[in-house]
């Protein structure tokens, strides 16, 4: 498999710059302009895919957090007034945006979710905590949605069909049809079609690109969006993957490599339950779960399973919306558990457990523990501390060889 170097939102981003303000109407424009530079478009893609990886729970709370800090840290990076107040405030709240900084940021849920349904709902968190019109969490399931079914491999003629038929945007337009009339729009229903509509069009990554930023307007974020879903079809050629990279800060780089690290040895969507959603999930073949401590290292109160089908499912009955009692009916193996402080305990038959330290319990149905013994032997697992990040890994492994 080939390794995911660079992300197509990125690039779209970073040629698309230096046109925003001197917008072109050519396709045959200088990729690199002398002045171009990542834009608050990057930055933001890179916070979203930084929560994506770091915050199991997907909260919005913790979104927020992610975006703050990397904006803060680059505060020059070309936000709008809005959501600049909103990047510095100590309370921020949505304001009811419409613009195309929710589609503009939103890709790296599509690469990230195992089904569209994800796809959307995570699409929805990461707009409405600036971008909560309607029309802003539209664009943002658009773009997300479109990241998605073109990385399972669908047509563009699906695509097309699949966001018309949804969303409701004419995408029955073409580049040179558009490209006249076209001005400065930063709104989703003006500019996310559109920049589907490249996508169509373009037959290579770098041909999406150009059409994107020749219909002029708002081109560093019609080229990042435009950009996402084409790396999704198309290879991004290794020079623009090279001078995009140069172009980066070490902490934007970073985050880009951890993130693409993350999608090429992707683990499942973790399905975070609550107490409106946890009654879809009772009956589930739970064959493994992790339970913490409330002042437990790591994430304090955590409830991690996997079911006989690989699928993970988390809840933290104490830090986040659902109760205890809940998670018991979707795991009720958990409801006759009873930890010890150092190991140990009572837990119910048919089960062995593990113990990590620091008030972190594993326990594995009887079928799997002893292969996940020698998995772990085998992947030369001797620290706790690693067996602690790695066994849903391990977990994982064996399920797909049992299913193969």
């Amino acid at each position: 498999m080939t390794r995911t170097k660079m992300l197509g939102a990125l690039v779209g981003d970073i040629i698309g710059s230096t046109y925003e303000w001197y917008n072109t109407k050519r396709t045959d424009f200088e990729l690199f302009e002398k002045g171009c530079r990542f834009t608050d478009d990057s930055v933001m893609t890179l916070a979203v895919a930084k929560w994506l990886i770091e915050d199991k729970g997907h909260s919005a709370a913790q979104l927020i957090k992610c975006m703050q800090e990397l904006g803060r840290k680059h505060p020059d990076a070309g936000y709008g007034g809005h959501f600049y107040s909103w990047l510095f405030a100590k309370n921020p709240q949505p304001y009811n945006s419409w613009g195309n900084g929710a589609g503009m940021r939103v890709s790296p849920v599509g690469l990230y979710a195992n089904t569209l349904e994800d796809a959307l709902e995570l699409a929805e968190i990461t707009a409405s905590v600036s971008h909560n019109h309607p029309e802003g969490v539209k664009g943002a399931q658009v773009i997300a949605a479109s990241v998605f079914l073109c990385k399972e491999g669908r047509s563009k003629q699906k695509i097309k069909e699949y966001v018309e038929q949804t969303f409701g945007y004419n995408l029955h337009r073409t580049i040179a049809e558009i490209r006249p009339r076209y001005g400065f729009d930063v709104s989703c229903q003006g500019s996310v079609p559109e920049a589907i509509i490249a996508f169509l069009e373009g037959n290579s990554f770098e041909e999406v690109i150009r059409l994107a930023i020749s219909l002029g307007g708002d081109s560093d974020t019609i080229g990042c969006m435009a950009g996402a879903i084409a790396a999704c079809r198309y290879p991004i050629p290794d020079d623009i993957t090279e001078r995009c990279d140069s172009l980066l800060t070490e902490d934007l780089r970073d985050i880009k490599d951890r993130f693409c690290d993350f999608i090429d040895n992707r683990s499942p969507y973790v399905k975070k339950l609550t107490r409106d959603n946890y009654k879809e999930c009772t009956g589930l073949d739970i064959i493994a779960f992790s339970s913490a401590a409330p002042g437990a290292m790591g994430d304090a109160g955590a409830v991690e399973m996997v079911t006989s089908k690989g699928e993970v499912y988390y809840a933290n009955p104490f830090y986040e919306d659902i109760e205890m009692e809940q998670v018991f009916q979707v795991c009720p193996p958990l409801s006759e558990c009873r930890f010890g402080v150092f190991g140990g305990g009572v837990i119910p038959e048919g089960w062995k457990t593990v113990y990590f330290g620091f008030g972190n319990h594993l326990v594995l149905h009887e079928s799997i523990s002893e292969d996940f013994r020698k998995e772990a032997e085998q992947s030369e697992i001797k620290e706790v501390g690693d067996l602690y990040n790695k066994w849903m890994d391990v977990v994982r492994r064996i399920l797909t060889n049992r299913n193969a």
